[in-house]
């Protein structure tokens, strides 16, 4: 069995955040075999991104997977059209990190008003 750690888990050893370089150093320290990458904590920079990987390269961990949250219900199109344009950024992140795996929280991470949604929803009377 293979054992990794997310980037988001800085918080298993401190309450405050931690680079994504210092989990990398942990994760090589007790001899884990990946990391999961948070897409919040890398960005898309495409030098910091080769840095990283060349570094999980060089420790040989594994970058198992990257971790993206977005929100496909929102109600009006321009909104979900970001949350699409946002996807497909993670997915481009993914694809330099050299994770073969995406991890995908989706849908709504806060309340919307039932009607608010529908009126983004429903299109001119026919």
């Amino acid at each position: 069995m293979r054992v990794g750690v997310s980037t988001y888990s800085w918080q298993f050893t401190q309450k405050k955040m931690r680079s994504v370089e210092h989990v990398m150093d942990s994760a090589h320290e007790f001899g884990l075999d990946g990391i999961e990458v948070l897409y919040g904590h890398v960005g898309s920079d495409e030098g910091y991104l080769m840095a990283l990987k060349r570094s999980a390269l060089t420790m040989g961990l594994d970058i198992y997977s990257l971790e993206t949250r977005q929100n496909f219900v929102k109600p009006h199109e321009e909104q979900r059209q970001r949350q699409i344009d946002y996807k497909q950024r993670c997915l481009d992140v993914a694809y330099k990190l050299g994770a073969p795996t995406m991890v995908i929280n989706s849908g709504r991470w806060e309340t919307v008003d039932f009607d608010e949604f529908m009126k983004g929803r429903v299109s001119s009377p026919r």
